[in-house]
């Protein structure tokens, strides 16, 4: 078993600089180069070569664990959201206005609310 001590050990660039990173798909990426950081922003890059030659900037908030390998962590997928049911139309006469922006408010009949589609919230 391993350590406490061990596994709170730091890693130094030398020991970092020349290690393999691979994807969250268990492939590798490429090798790290050096490693760097922006005057003023918080945190570091690993500055990698991939498998093709090209230099890529990695994050530190990017990585999932280091120790004999670099690990990437899964990029996050992003989520589309797409209305259930389309909104029914409201005659102009009943149409509403936003409190907070002043914009039209849509009814959606499925939920018996007003929404306004600028804030993005129900009025």
């Amino acid at each position: 078993m391993v350590k406490e001590k061990e596994k709170e050990k730091a890693l130094t660039k030398d020991r970092l600089i020349g290690m393999d990173v691979i994807g969250s798909d268990g492939y590798l990426v490429g090798e790290v180069k050096d490693i760097a950081f922006t005057v003023g922003k918080v945190g570091m890059v690993l500055v990698m070569e991939t498998k093709e030659g090209e230099t890529r900037e990695i994050e530190w908030d990017e990585v999932q664990a280091a120790g004999d390998y670099v690990i990437l962590k899964p990029k996050p997928e992003v989520a589309v959201e797409v209305p259930a049911v389309a909104a029914a139309p409201v005659p102009v006469a009943a149409q509403q206005i936003c409190p907070t922006c002043r914009g039209p408010l849509t009814y959606i009949d499925q939920y018996k609310k007003w929404y306004c589609y600028r804030c993005q919230k129900y009025a």
